[in-house]
């Protein structure tokens, strides 16, 4: 699932990010969302 969410957002998406993809809108700082 994390690939798929990764194609979507963007490049160099974590995958803790991925989950928190859905719920929140894409950001140049994933790891703020952590």
């Amino acid at each position: 699932m994390e690939d798929a969410a990764g194609v979507v957002r963007g490049p160099g998406t974590l995958s803790a990010d991925a989950s928190v993809g859905s719920l929140m809108p894409p950001t140049p700082y994933p790891d703020v969302l952590s």
